[in-house]
């Protein structure tokens, strides 16, 4: 890894791996970028492959994957958004909206300035988490429930301080006291399958990290931000 950092000058220093007391190393980071970037990043290592470039994850086809994903996830990210606005708004007003959400905010900057961070997926992903949430909210199927915990554990696996979106479904449509009372006596009663599906999917989706975490460092839960 030392003599790839080396040969593709790579800047800093390589700091996004710990080395831990029990000689294991560990990333510094949780795995959702690099889940969501898996489909464009294998399509890179087939064709770096195909056409003889170093399949070593750093060579031209493995980085314009990266570039392609995070194409994808704009784009993707801009349609759910307008997807959910029109639901409630008319063009007009939801035209307007979706322009000072991209030009008035820092996303301006993500897009044109830290395209390949992180940011650029999590606010597709909230995007696609707030339209299965209005979906969820209409219709609480099986599919639904499985979307809501899956999409939120992809969050949180970007940076686990996202799990802070759970309160979106819980507290959607809540105005008092006894609409979150009522509201969680539905979700833990005759709404308690779908409940367990959110959570199950969550679980499921997380499962893996915590495997490694294991693995590297002995414990389920690791902080990886102490370098």
């Amino acid at each position: 890894l030392l003599e790839i950092y080396k040969k593709y000058n790579l800047p800093g220093t390589l700091y996004q791996i710990n080395t831990l007391d029990n000689g294991n190393h560990a990333m510094k980071y949780t795995s959702g970028w690099a889940l969501l970037n898996l489909p464009f990043f294998l399509g890179g290592h087939i064709y770096a492959k195909a056409k003889d470039y170093p399949v070593d994850g750093f060579s031209p086809p493995y980085q314009w994957s990266v570039v392609i994903a995070c194409m994808f996830y704009l784009v993707a990210g801009m349609f759910l958004s307008a997807k959910l606005l029109l639901r409630y708004f008319s063009v007009t007003v939801s035209t307007w909206v979706f322009l000072l959400l991209i030009f008035g905010t820092n996303y301006y900057f993500i897009v044109t300035d830290a395209f390949t961070m992180p940011h650029l997926h999590l606010f597709t992903l909230y995007a696609a988490f707030l339209l299965v949430c209005d979906n969820w909210h209409k219709k609480r199927n099986y599919v639904n429930s499985f979307l809501l915990g899956g999409i939120l554990a992809l969050m949180t696996l970007i940076r686990p301080t996202e799990i802070i979106a759970a309160l979106i479904p819980l507290l959607w449509g809540v105005f008092s006291w006894s609409d979150l009372k009522g509201k969680f006596k539905i979700l833990f009663t005759s709404e308690l399958k779908k409940s367990l599906i959110v959570i199950g999917a969550f679980v499921l989706v997380c499962l893996p990290q915590l495997l490694y975490w294991k693995t590297v460092s002995g414990q389920f839960l690791y902080y990886g931000y102490d370098n």
